[in-house]
């Protein structure tokens, strides 16, 4: 029986292949790096032929090891990274520029081209968010602006986990939530603004057809099934942004929840079945992979990076002995007096500061390792809860938080939020959520179940609850964090 699910996510740190049942029990993981080069000052760039080359190697490993569980595929799901422009010549199948990722920050000029030739309020009415370096637009103007000559190529426009549908299958779409990441989608009319395109240059049929992110965009050419180690005719399911597919497996989209995932970045998560105009420009607005739905995003683009960054900067020794310690960080030491502003990459949401700096209050002689790590993981909740006193502006009251992301698995992090947002705190039971919303997705098109959507009584035994104590002394330090935001941003 052809019951297995195989979910591909072309992520920031990794390329990650997770063989799913069809009851969304984890069969198999495998994962590479995808490494991001940085050739000058606020430059991100990766190769998208290593995700191929990546996606090869995993593929082999899981033939090797899985054979039954690969030839039994009902259907191959994707998710990935957003906003960063794939840009590729359909006649040659060549790759024509590195992928500027979402963290490439260069497009400075552009968006104050942009913001000076339309004006914000254009950007805000039609497309949801303010002009911004991390968007595909700016990146895309960039690129026209320093390199022209690829634009008089065939050339098409697509996102990272539509440049793995392209080589698995042919297919030349996005689906709605990477559309209405790249500031060139009018999430009102649910169409591209080829006005705004064509304003400034660009040839309209760069653009990719946008479809449903559970739509089946082709299957397996028979090349691929021979470098994949895939069955030939398997069907390609178009998948979602990491964003969205995250907001789909950890319950964003249920009443009064917040979904908090932490990664390389920090994300708030919250799902609407209205664009909420009060919040445009606070925080930022896609199209859900949830027909009709929308989800809101408060982020720090430094989310668990911050803690890379410490490590790679200041620890000498093992880095596995590193992280063994962060892991046995159990209690709040609250006689630090040591404030951490993670804005190593800018602010994000709610202040869109993307040349705000990074900093250290109150370090002073007698502060250990720990007291540093706990002050960088309490700077990520801040940052975050910014973004959260933002969205009650306007939003239902919010009752939990749903905590994923690779920081989840620290012992320490769960009690740092729970007390941070004053609120019960739930971990998932996962670690992979943008994989498991692909699998979903996947289980949808295929006409599977799909039973391993949120309910409350997935997260029995992993819940933690606000401690008076904790919650008053937080509530002190984020005043005083708030208190001295001004010189950090200035």
């Amino acid at each position: 029986m052809k019951e297995y699910v195989l979910t591909v996510d072309v992520g920031t740190t990794n390329l990650k292949c997770i063989i799913f049942d069809k009851n969304g029990k984890q069969i198999a993981k495998e994962t590479l790096p995808n490494v991001t080069e940085y050739p000058k000052p606020l430059f991100a760039e990766q190769n998208p032929e290593q995700w191929i080359f990546n996606l090869k190697k995993i593929t082999d490993k899981l033939s090797t090891l899985y054979p039954q569980e690969m030839e039994s595929l009902t259907c191959v799901a994707l998710t990935g990274q957003m906003h960063g422009p794939v840009l590729i010549n359909v006649d040659s199948l060549q790759v024509l520029y590195p992928c500027m990722i979402w963290s490439d920050i260069r497009a400075v000029e552009e968006v104050k081209v942009l913001k000076d030739k339309f004006g914000e309020a254009y950007f805000l009415n039609k497309m949801g968010n303010l002009p911004q370096e991390a968007f595909t637009l700016p990146k895309m103007l960039w690129l026209k602006n320093h390199e022209p000559f690829l634009f008089k190529r065939a050339i098409k426009l697509v996102f990272p986990k539509d440049y793995l549908a392209y080589v698995l299958c042919g297919d030349v779409s996005t689906d709605y939530s990477d559309a209405s990441g790249s500031l060139l989608y009018d999430i009102y009319k649910k169409n591209w603004d080829k006005d705004l395109l064509k304003e400034l240059g660009f040839r309209l049929d760069i653009l990719p057809d946008v479809v449903d992110s559970s739509c089946i965009v082709g299957a397996v050419s028979r090349e691929a099934a021979g470098e994949f180690h895939l069955p030939s005719g398997l069907p390609v399911i178009k998948g979602a942004g990491d964003l969205a597919a995250t907001a789909l497996s950890t319950g964003a989209g249920v009443e009064e929840n917040v979904s908090l995932c932490v990664g390389t970045a920090g994300q708030l998560l919250f799902c609407s079945d209205k664009i909420r105009k009060e919040v445009l420009g606070k925080l930022y607005v896609f199209l859900h992979c949830i027909p009709d739905k929308y989800f809101y995003l408060g982020t720090v683009p430094t989310g668990g990076s911050a803690l890379g960054w410490f490590l790679s900067s200041f620890w000498g020794g093992d880095p596995d002995l590193f992280w063994q310690k962060v892991g046995e960080i159990k209690k709040i030491n609250t006689d630090r007096g040591l404030v951490f502003y993670p804005f190593l990459m800018g602010t994000g949401t709610p202040y869109f500061n993307y040349q705000a700096k990074a900093a250290f209050l109150g370090l002073q002689v007698n502060h250990k390792m720990e007291d540093v790590v706990l002050a960088i993981l309490e700077g990520i909740a801040f940052a975050l809860k910014d973004s959260l006193e933002e969205a009650l502006t306007t939003f239902r009251k919010v009752e939990r938080v749903i905590l994923s992301g690779g920081l989840a698995r620290l012992n320490i992090w769960p009690k740092i939020v729970s007390n941070v947002f004053n609120l019960p705190t739930y971990l998932v039971p996962y670690v992979d959520t943008a994989s498991v919303g692909a699998c979903l997705l996947g289980m949808e098109a295929m006409g599977l179940s799909r039973e391993t959507l949120f309910k409350a009584e997935d997260f029995e035994g992993c819940q933690f609850l606000p401690e008076e104590r904790y919650a008053e002394y937080y509530l002190r330090l984020y005043s005083f964090y708030k208190s001295k935001m001004v010189s950090v941003l200035s």
